[in-house]
């Protein structure tokens, strides 16, 4: 059958229709055993002591050497932990957790779509079914799994589901908590941002009683010159309003996050007051320029111009370039402190935008101001132009061991990153155009 694939390859395939099918689930069982295969690499990668790659972490490492978005290594990941043997503390090896799909999984008889049913359905069973019952249900769902669609496998699992808990009474409090979330999708092309969440009851509680109030009509809307917050709407603000619930539900929580943000009660995140990190270049405002009409947040969302400066509003404004009377931000500080002050940050806000880690997308929310040029315990300085944005993942592979990288900055401030020979014997030096994409268009270079 290898041969027949092979002869197929470049050209067209032949043999009757009955043997072209035969063909097809040949071709699907090797890509299953394939990527079953991929699992248990991917579980020795995660469980390995080797320092061959220095000490960045499975997902990084997978996801730049075969261009794969972190987020399908980590799914993938996650799915090789069910699948594979578990290595104990005590070093003894233990099945996997879902022994019976594993089976059939690496004999290439089903394929991912069947085990994200079966992982779904584990994942929804409450905590209470007894361990007999869920081996019982693996087993039934692994031999299911080799005979029906993955359509048709979730419409067993369901049915399964209700034999296991007829009345839905084992959910307890444990069950309802691991499926609480509230998650933010990437940003899409258009700049919005979708996302979901699953709140608990005492969260929903909160939630339905603020927009009782701040979601009905003619509260918080921003198309009335001032919106009403504190007072209840006039009858003609409720009838000019002309949004959905799900908008009027929108521009509360607005409302809601704005109001907490700025009330000063929320104290420090990394030196820096907790709010919104905006930065826009001033060349912006002027579409004549050429510039790109977006401003940059902290976790490195793009805002449109005209959100920056409805925002800028509600701002407390810094500016990198200091003119007239302003009063000036120090930005040099020597050997006198090791951490980076609160105006300092912010210019590195401006300038680096995020993480300096080659690839790395994490905004400057989520990053500490490194020494790039000279580590502080080797006598380097607090200067903005020796600092640099990195993240709590990246931050620790700085360093002078064989196994680190080092940082330094080049000619025009740039921080660069070079990686040990380990990972690229000739040690040639990296950029994060991440978050400077603009970088690349103009080919102003490094």
């Amino acid at each position: 059958m290898l041969a027949a694939m092979r002869a197929a390859l470049p050209g067209q395939v032949a043999g009757t229709r009955a043997e072209q099918v035969l063909l097809f689930v040949e071709i699907e069982t090797l890509k299953r055993q394939l990527d079953a295969l991929g699992y248990r690499v991917l579980a020795d990668l995660e469980t390995s002591t080797d320092d061959s790659l220095g000490i960045l972490r499975t997902v990084d490492v997978v996801a730049d050497a075969a261009r794969l978005e972190k987020k399908d290594v980590r799914a993938r990941l996650r799915i090789a932990a069910d699948l594979t043997p578990r290595v104990m503390v005590s070093g003894e090896v233990v099945a996997p957790n879902l022994e019976h799909v594993a089976e059939v999984v690496n004999r290439g008889t089903i394929g991912i779509e069947h085990v994200s049913v079966i992982r779904r359905f584990f994942k929804n069973l409450p905590r209470a079914v007894e361990p007999d019952a869920r081996v019982f249900a693996e087993q039934q769902l692994a031999d299911w799994a080799t005979q029906f669609r993955p359509d048709e496998l979730a419409k067993l699992a369901d049915r399964l589901n209700h034999v296991l808990d007829p009345d839905g009474t084992l959910d307890d409090d444990l069950d309802r908590a691991r499926k609480r979330h509230f998650t933010l999708h990437k940003q899409g092309s258009d700049k919005m941002v979708s996302g979901t969440f699953c709140l608990t009851p005492e969260a929903a509680a909160y939630v339905e009683a603020y927009l009782a109030k701040f979601a009905r009509r003619g509260m918080c809307n921003p198309a009335d010159a001032e919106p009403t917050i504190e007072h209840d709407p006039t009858e003609a603000e409720i009838q000019a309003d002309t949004r959905t619930y799900g908008q009027r539900c929108h521009d509360a929580l607005v409302a809601m996050m704005r109001a907490t943000l700025m009330s000063g009660d929320l104290g420090q995140h990394r030196g820096l007051p907790v709010s919104v990190i905006l930065t826009a270049d001033i060349t912006a405002l002027d579409p004549a320029l050429g510039q790109p009409q977006v401003g940059r947040t902290g976790g490195s969302l793009d805002i449109p111009i005209s959100d920056v400066l409805r925002m800028a509003g509600h701002a407390e404004l810094f500016l990198a370039t200091i003119f007239g009377d302003a009063k000036p931000v120090e930005l040099y500080h020597g050997r006198t402190r090791r951490i980076a002050s609160a105006g300092q940050r912010l210019m590195l806000a401006a300038t680096e935008r995020g993480c300096t880690f080659p690839g790395c997308d994490r905004g400057v929310y989520f990053t500490q101001a490194h020494h790039a040029i000279d580590d502080w315990l080797k006598g380097g300085h607090t200067n903005i132009d020796e600092l640099a944005p990195a993240c709590d993942i990246h931050h620790p592979l700085a360093g002078p061991a064989p196994h680190q990288w080092q940082t330094t900055k080049n000619a025009v401030g740039r921080t660069i990153w070079i990686p040990p020979k380990i990972i690229d014997p000739r040690q040639r030096p990296r950029v994060n155009h991440f978050h400077h994409p603009e970088r690349r268009v103009t080919l102003s270079g490094d």
